[in-house]
């Protein structure tokens, strides 16, 4: 690194001037009187001398001394870099960089030099003949009044004047400041047009001479519109007043010297019938790709470079129109909004959006409001927020209105003007100013973001209507040139000041902020609008059914008095069908009406129950409406329960990847009971404890259900079928963590008590219409309730707080956190899976069968917007788990390289944190918006990756990381919706958005937080609700010896022992000492089977306390008898000969076997060490 500071300068202005200030008298030295000098002091006369000691100033040019440096340099051919670093590869090198700037010894130097060349530094430095004062300070223009000044005019060149019905400036902006202005008569048998002085052209002007023009373009027919290509500014396209459509390239020599004939033209036949409203230069791969739209109704899309005919048409006509065709009178096309999206205003004052890619449906059309929210007549401009691309703005008749793609109702529409509208436009560089044109020759410049109801400016341009506008956009200074065309062909340039071009700090979002408050107001609106016509339409109908009673009372009457006049018809009937009955019953078919309504009401019907067993014969009960409904509903819930219930499979794809291999088939034969057990203690007790009401009281707030035992009097079945999938989803979170060394027992007992009694409490409390915590409640806790939609609490926090119970009682697995000795290893043992591909499958599946999980929650589609709450928890979803993966493997990307100095992507991480994702999302998918699913998400994979490091550094093993995803994650999922809850999908789900997430309150100035103070409730109630319940549960299960496998069993694999699976295949291609030893193991088990065969069973928990209890715990759980058969056992065996430590195991594992049991020392059946 080379630094020079050459400068000349004069003396004088070196550095800052000095600055005196007032400061506190103090005594800088004190010199004592010495007697013993007073002998030497002479006595004067007291003189006073003046002195001035200030210097004076150079004002001589000086230079400082010259100094001559030379760089020199070394190339390292043999030493220097070391031999496996590639200099000339730069990732080498920047690798190798990276370690040596983490030694100590580097680091030690760097610090020694730093100070001495920082401290040289300050010095030559010291004074700073670089500083410039007010660099970085803008200007600010807040409080500078509006205005605008003229530049320039430029005046049809024709003698006989015409409108300019457009202007479009030069792409490059101010580096050519040309516009290219059309000019044409749009009145039909307007008295000009035949004239035939008057011009077909069009020109191109340079803005700094107005006398001439620089390009004159001549058309077969005058030009309505004329715009440049973005991309070749030499081309472009213009629509003409006889519908066709002409292409023009400036750098072509097709007329004489400053005029510009048509390169291409379309043909007349193939273009539109009346004349073109406007056209776009469109994405494409080509560059040369334009669309038009005209009032015939037609959209036309065309290839400047052969405009025989459009290569694609539109017809703008919808049914929601009544099938009648609109004509377009304006069109907006941005690349930022999406390549193939639409805007198009018509002359019937309605707005179109066009979007290709929905073309199937309705041909891509969009009709926006067609009632109280369109325009009075003809739509003159329409346009983009150039910055908030979703927002547009219509002018039209009195009025400037703002939209959103969201609704189908303007959101902003501002006061009526004194005077019709002709066009507007956003301004390029402030997303909440815009300019509008008057037929009295006025241009309105309208600021949102400082006043929604008055006019910001307004300038008088011309004394005739002002017929076009266009601002320059790509210019330095940004948005302050503006071009007004009228309808005598003068085109006004106009410069407005800074305060209308510069965008304000904060505008963007200040902005947004209010597009997006009158959006949510409009929404609201809507949702308040379509419940009153609801109520309206209720009333209606209890209406008619009240006429409808009283003509039934009208008609019961009148029906008795008939019944006497029939009943002599009845008679004959009845003599008819005595005399043919049996005719009529052998020459029926067996699916008559007739014949199945006699079999039915017997040998004697009547009339009236003749016709009405027809009739309900017919009036089939499934063609109802209802029914309909109901079979739809039904499909929807079993179909998203078998999608929950497939996440089985995903939880033992993730399972048997994670563990090693000798515990795969005992692993999935696990998780297999546990959704047995699920069903069989859900269908028992379970549902009725979480569903079950009361038999008093319905209404009554419950701890738990008391009725629907055995699925007695449930209607509702598919429902139970739906929860019981998440009963099962909650037990299996469970398997993986307790898995390579549990019982079988254990695992079938802990799933019947979760899904039979401690599951379904949880359930009650916040699911079900009676719990306590309900939001469905009649009379919900602070009134709104626990907020908890697809089971973040319910099923995670509960199945996550019980996995990390039983593991806590349970124990690691052999040789993780502990030697074979029952000894703290420094640093715990890896155990990896032996799969990472089965790992990744089941993540997978776990995602896709979210989907169902969360909305399959809303449980009824069709009712009221249901529609919509599932398409949001769809997306909310997907955002989540996404968002959950990059977070956790970007996070321990960073963390690892930070220790290693090495780039490493570790995918077991990233599948973890997506799943942590998807349970942070699960509580409040319905009532969030999607920004905040991202949010929710990250922080969720970011929870799970700290949890996990945890558990490691408090000594829990989990096998497949459960507890952190779903405890973790479930916690912080349902806390989320405390504090992000939007009050529009609380409204929409709850139908109560009066206690909205406490940002949302706080932004609202209340600072509500009852939400957030009963998810805190419900969190603390499960958490304790479980702990009470399931921690003596374990225990028992671990006292009573059926919890822990016995530990040889966990050595040569569960699959051995429960499954019997055998280890030599699993074995088979290691070889070496390894196998060695696992045969060893294996002869030794087969021994200990052969030994529980002749002299009954061993108690696990022997071998569990000698290894596991009092290594590893510290907790006795056997008897005395238990504890001496074992050592007599021991001793027998090894007296015989028939158990032994292998003949390659370590000094200290032959030094545990000794042939004399002691009581005081531990004495294992066999000494075993992890492979």
């Amino acid at each position: 690194m080379e630094i020079a500071y050459p400068f000349t300068k004069k003396r004088s202005e070196f550095g800052k001037h000095i600055v005196l200030s007032n400061g506190e008298t103090s005594i800088l030295e004190s010199i004592p009187s010495t007697h013993a000098y007073e002998e030497d002091h002479l006595t004067r006369t007291t003189t006073a001398t003046g002195i001035d000691n200030a210097p004076q100033l150079s004002v001589t040019e000086v230079n400082t001394e010259r100094i001559v440096m030379k760089n020199t340099g070394m190339q390292h051919k043999e030493g220097g870099w070391p031999k496996d670093v590639d200099f000339t590869e730069q990732s080498d090198v920047k690798r190798f960089r990276k370690k040596v700037e983490k030694d100590e010894e580097y680091q030690y130097a760097m610090k020694q030099l730093v100070p001495m060349v920082q401290r040289c530094m300050n010095q030559n430095n010291t004074v700073n003949i670089y500083e410039r004062y007010f660099d970085g300070n803008e200007t600010d223009h807040c409080s500078e009044p509006p205005f605008a000044k003229g530049l320039a005019v430029f005046r049809d060149p024709s003698q006989v004047t015409r409108p300019a019905t457009s202007v479009n400036w030069h792409p490059e902006g101010s580096n050519s400041g040309k516009m290219a202005v059309s000019y044409s008569v749009l009145n039909f048998q307007d008295e000009r047009l035949g004239n035939s002085e008057m011009l077909a052209s069009s020109y191109i002007w340079d803005v700094s001479n107005s006398n001439k023009p620089i390009v004159e373009i001549i058309p077969p027919s005058p030009l309505t519109c004329l715009r440049y290509n973005p991309k070749s500014s030499d081309t472009l396209v213009g629509g003409s007043y006889n519908g066709m459509i002409t292409y023009y390239d400036l750098r072509k020599p097709n007329g004489t010297s400053g005029k510009c004939l048509p390169t291409e033209s379309s043909v007349i036949e193939k273009s539109h019938h009346d004349p073109v409203s406007d056209v776009f230069w469109i994405s494409s791969k080509t560059g040369h790709q334009c669309v038009s739209v005209s009032t015939d109704g037609q959209m036309l899309w065309w290839d400047t470079r052969k405009l025989d005919e459009p290569i694609d048409s539109l017809v703008l006509t919808t049914d929601s129109m009544g099938g009648v065709t609109l004509g377009g009178s304006c069109l907006e096309y941005s690349t930022e909004a999406g390549p193939t999206k639409y805007l198009v205003g018509t002359e019937q004052g309605i707005v179109m959006s066009v979007n290709l890619r929905n073309k199937k449906l309705n041909n891509g059309i969009t009709v926006f409001d067609s009632g109280a929210g369109r325009h009075q007549g003809s739509i003159p401009s329409i346009q983009r927020n150039p910055i908030h691309n979703k927002y547009f703005m219509t002018v039209g008749d009195w009025t400037t209105r703002i939209w959103t793609e969201d609704i189908k109702t303007p959101i902003i529409t501002t006061r009526h003007h004194n005077s019709y509208l002709t066009g507007g436009c956003w301004s390029p560089t402030r997303a909440g100013v815009f300019y509008v044109t008057r037929a009295d020759g006025v241009l309105d410049v309208w600021d949102i973001s400082h006043n929604q109801n008055e006019v910001a400016y307004s300038h008088k341009v011309s004394d005739v209507a002002l017929s076009s506008i266009s601002l320059q956009c790509n210019t330095e200074g940004g948005g302050k040139l503006v071009a007004l065309g009228d309808v005598n062909g003068t085109v006004s340039l106009l410069e407005v000041c800074d305060s209308l071009a510069k965008p304000l700090p904060n505008e963007k979002s200040n902005v947004n902020s209010i597009l997006e408050r009158e959006t949510k107001k409009e929404k609201n609106l809507e949702v308040r609008q379509r419940e009153i016509k609801r109520n309206r339409a209720q009333e209606q109908e209890k209406e008619k059914q009240r006429r409808d009673a009283t003509d039934g009372d009208n008609e019961e009457a009148n029906r008795k008095e008939s019944d006497s006049l029939l009943q002599s018809l009845e008679e004959e009937f009845m003599m008819s069908i005595s005399q043919k009955n049996n005719k009529i019953i052998m020459s029926g078919s067996g699916s008559s009406p007739f014949r199945a309504c006699l079999a039915s009401i017997g040998a004697e019907p009547t009339t009236n129950e003749l016709i009405d067993c027809i009739s309900d014969t017919f009036d089939s009960p499934l063609a109802t409406v209802d029914n309909i409904t109901n079979s739809v509903n039904t499909f929807f819930l079993i179909f998203a329960a078998i999608l929950v219930f497939f996440m089985q499979t995903g939880f033992a794809m993730i399972c048997a990847g994670c563990v090693r291999i000798n515990n795969v088939q005992n692993t999935l034969l696990k998780n297999l009971l546990d959704a047995c057990g699920a069903s069989l203690g859900f269908y028992t007790v379970g549902y009725a404890f979480a569903f079950g009401g009361t038999f008093s009281n319905p209404d009554a707030t419950t701890f738990i259900g008391t009725s629907n035992f055995f699925l007695m009097n449930v209607e509702n079945k598919g429902f139970w079928f739906f929860q019981f999938a998440f009963a099962a989803t909650s037990a299996t979170i469970v398997a993986g963590t307790l898995a390579e060394r549990c019982q079988m027992t254990a695992y079938l007992a802990y799933s019947v008590a979760l899904s039979a009694f401690v599951y379904p409490v949880v359930v009650h409390s916040i699911w079900s219409n009676n719990g306590f915590l309900s939001a469905s409640n009649t009379t919900p806790l602070w009134g709104i309730g626990m907020v908890d939609f697809a089971g973040s609490c319910v099923v995670h926090i509960t199945g996550g707080m019980t996995a990390l119970i039983a593991t806590h009682i349970l124990g690691p697995r052999t040789g993780r956190f502990h030697d074979i000795r029952g000894n703290k290893l420094d640093k715990p043992t890896p155990m990896p899976g032996h799969s990472m591909a089965l790992q990744m499958l089941g993540t997978f599946i776990l995602w896709v069968g979210w989907y169902g999980f969360n909305t399959g929650s809303v449980v009824t589609l069709v009712k009221d917007d249901n529609y919509d709450v599932v398409s949001n928890v769809a997306i909310n979803t997907t955002l989540a788990a996404a968002a959950g993966t990059v977070t956790a493997l970007c996070i321990d990307t960073i963390v690892q390289e930070h220790k290693t100095g090495e780039v490493t992507f570790d995918l077991g991480y990233a599948m973890n944190g997506c799943l942590a994702g998807l349970v942070s999302i699960t509580a409040g998918c319905a009532v969030v918006q999607s920004w905040a699913a991202l949010l929710i998400g990250a922080i969720g994979g970011a929870l799970f990756l700290g949890c996990s490091k945890l558990l490691v550094q408090r000594r829990i093993d989990d096998a497949v990381d459960a507890v952190p995803v779903h405890l973790s994650s479930g916690i912080w999922g349902s806390l989320s919706v405390g504090f992000l809850a939007d009050p529009y999908w609380m409204q929409k789900v709850y139908n109560n958005s009066n206690h909205p997430g406490w940002f949302y309150s706080w932004a609202r100035g209340s600072a509500d937080a009852r939400l957030l103070a009963c998810q805190v409730v419900g969190v603390l109630f499960v958490v304790g609700w479980v702990a009470v319940t399931m921690t003596p549960f374990f225990w028992l299960l671990h006292y009573f010896g059926f919890l822990r496998a016995d530990s040889l069993e966990e050595v040569v694999g569960l699959d051995v022992g429960y499954t019997g699976g055998s280890l030599h295949k699993r074995l088979h291609g290691h070889g070496g000492e390894d196998e060695k030893k696992y045969s060893a193991y294996l002869e030794e088990y087969v021994n200990r089977k052969q030994e529980r065969k002749g002299r009954g069973p061993l108690a696990s928990s022997v071998h569990s306390v000698s290894l596991h209890g009092s290594s590893y715990h510290g907790r006795k759980v056997i008897t005395k008898e238990m504890r001496q058969d074992a050592l007599g056992r021991s001793s027998d065996s090894a007296a015989a000969g028939s158990v032994k430590a292998p003949s390659n195991a370590s000094a200290s594992e032959r030094d545990w076997q000794d042939n004399s049991p002691n009581p005081e020392k531990p004495s294992p059946v066999v000494a075993v060490e992890e492979p």
